[in-house]
């Protein structure tokens, strides 16, 4: 069970930066960082 807990560590701490980088960054910061899909940038160059 310690390998399945120290896996479910790393993936909690990934989906913690990742949603940390998400929700704390502005727009701007978001497409630069390319976090965006890249589908929805021409709707902002347009």
């Amino acid at each position: 069970m310690q390998n399945l807990d120290s896996r479910l560590n790393r993936f909690g701490l990934g989906f913690e930066i990742f949603t940390t980088q998400f929700f704390d960054s502005n727009p701007c910061d978001l497409y630069s960082q390319n976090l965006i899909p890249i589908n929805k940038q021409p709707q902002m160059a347009n």
